[in-house]
């Protein structure tokens, strides 16, 4: 059954619709005409009669006039209504209301909270998952870390897993750098036992997921008594020292080889580079990583064989990087 409401209403601001299906507000205080307003009364029950001049909200259901629903007391009252066209729940509210007002949204638990001290929404909260499953839960404070991300888990436990990686911790290494640790490496060699013509190399390779950056280098070889021929050392970057080089020093008829103070202090032959300070900027440039890392070689160009100890030390600046 319907029942029809004819009325004469003034606007303020009139809305109208034109012929592109645009809104329109008019001027002021426009006479819009008589207008029928059906309504169906399990839908919208007038609680009194319209008054000669107000508001009237109006709107279509795609078949049928329809004006706003109130309650008994004034308060505008609606619904969310689902695709297939069922009432998902009602939505009231009055502010005149001297209690909290509590509104469930919908049945996934979407709560609002109202504060009718404030006349504001307190808060709102509901649980929120994910529509493909792909994420377990959010997760609560107790769940651990989870460092792997193709693995299923919470999100709560991938973000501390996140921050396990940032602060260096995580098993796959930190995706960002953390520096300023220094470290004093040692690679001393007694008694190498190096015969004429023969060469030692020294790897200097720091641990998986570290990268070194040298501060400090120094290193002593010792003379050989009564030797022809050329000591020399020759530090590099990669096995190949014609390419990689950093530095190369050599000692005539076996003297002493000193590196020290970041530059050659000893050594009778040549010296590459030559000025001190491209010698100091040379240490200071040297880079290494486990995949990459520093070579220190000693070849002995003499007739006589090297046993003396080898003291190599450095200072290192330690970085963590993903291995």
């Amino acid at each position: 059954m319907s029942t029809a409401v004819k009325c004469t209403y003034y606007y303020a601001s009139p809305v109208s619709v034109d012929s592109s299906g645009r809104l329109v507000l008019g001027p002021s205080s426009q006479n819009i005409g008589d207008v029928d307003v059906l309504t169906t009364p399990a839908d919208a029950t007038p609680g009194s009669a319209a008054p000669a001049k107000g508001f009237l909200v109006v709107g279509s259901d795609g078949a049928n006039a329809r004006v706003v629903k109130v309650k008994s007391g004034g308060q505008v009252e609606s619904c969310i209504v689902n695709s297939d066209g069922t009432r998902t729940v009602y939505i009231q509210q009055s502010l005149g209301d001297q209690e909290d007002f509590v509104t469930a949204l919908a049945t996934s638990g979407f709560m609002l909270i109202w504060d009718s001290s404030t006349n504001y929404w307190k808060r709102f909260t509901g649980k929120i998952t994910a529509d493909d499953g792909g994420m377990a839960t959010i997760g609560a404070k107790g769940d651990a870390a989870v460092t792997n991300p193709d693995l299923n888990a919470s999100g709560v436990a991938l973000l501390k897993g996140l921050l396990k990686q940032l602060q260096g911790s995580g098993t796959g290494g930190a995706p960002t750098v953390r520096r300023g640790k220094l470290r004093r490496v040692n690679y001393d060699q007694a008694s190498p036992n190096v015969a004429a013509g023969g060469t030692k190399l020294v790897t200097i390779q720091p641990p998986a997921g570290e990268m070194w950056r040298v501060s400090v280098f120094s290193f002593l070889v010792p003379a050989i008594t009564d030797a022809t021929g050329d000591q020399i050392v020759c530090v590099s970057e990669g096995l190949d020292d014609e390419k990689y080089g950093k530095l190369y020093m050599s000692g005539t008829n076996g003297s002493i080889l000193q590196f020290k103070f970041n530059h050659i202090r000893a050594a009778s032959g040549t010296k590459i580079p030559s000025p001190e300070q491209m010698q100091m900027d040379a240490v200071t440039s040297l880079v290494a990583t486990n995949d990459q890392p520093i070579y220190w070689k000693y070849i002995n160009g003499t007739d006589k064989t090297q046993n003396g100890t080898f003291e190599i030390d450095l200072l290192v600046e330690v970085e963590y990087i993903a291995s």
